[in-house]
């Protein structure tokens, strides 16, 4: 079942051309109060989850540097940063 519907994506995806499908309106969207909060004050934690993200190799080979003068894994580096852009962004 699984193999089908991913087939069906990739045959989706060959047919189409993705650049056509996005919108130039803003978009709008915000999280539920509380969930805002629990994020600032460091309340969520747990489990982490993996996601694909595709980023210019030059990046993260500068990543991986910064990194490796910082003494921690890369991942943990670009997840650092992500947050505190986040951060910044939720407490606007």
């Amino acid at each position: 079942m699984k193999k089908e519907k991913d087939k069906e994506r990739a045959d989706y995806y060959d047919r189409i051309n993705i650049l056509d499908e996005p919108l130039e309106e803003p978009v709008e969207f915000s999280l539920g109060g509380q969930l805002c909060r629990d994020i600032v004050s460091k309340k969520r934690k747990g489990k982490f989850q993996n996601v694909t993200v595709k980023i210019d190799p030059l990046q993260v080979r500068a990543v991986r540097k910064l990194a490796t003068t910082e003494s921690i894994p890369y991942q943990t580096l670009i997840r650092l940063g992500s947050h505190k852009k986040w951060e910044k962004n939720l407490l606007k």
